[in-house]
């Protein structure tokens, strides 16, 4: 079932960025305790993500940060937005690539290092 919870703060809508849906990349480590069936699923009951079998990984730490891909039924293709973005599961709402406690760097540049983090 899918719960509202508050939103965590992120600049996608502002920037148009849609790097964290397309694909979702979800923890490996993660995904596996979580399994492929406890994943987010619509309000009928069906997968909302398609295990794309492909790996994303973080350049500094390849060995260690490796990320599951997944591609999600309602992401719109064309326009990079989500088709039901009040309705999102959690895993949506609560990534962001904005650290609200960060006082070192901006957003814009928070939100820069974390798009150039990954090696798709």
């Amino acid at each position: 079932m899918l719960e509202n919870k508050p939103n965590k703060h992120g600049p996608c809508k502002d920037k148009k960025c849609s790097f964290c849906c397309n694909p979702i990349a979800i923890n490996h480590r993660a995904f596996i305790a979580l399994g492929e069936d406890n994943l987010p699923k619509d309000k009928d009951g069906n997968p909302l993500f398609t295990n794309k079998k492909e790996f994303i990984f973080s350049k500094d730490n390849p060995d260690t940060e490796k990320f599951q891909t997944f591609e999600c039924k309602n992401f719109d293709k064309d326009t990079g937005l989500c088709k039901d973005y009040e309705n999102r599961p959690d895993l949506c709402r609560n990534t962001s690539c904005i650290d609200s406690n960060q006082k070192e760097k901006s957003e814009d540049e928070q939100h820069e290092d974390f798009i150039n983090k990954f090696e798709k």
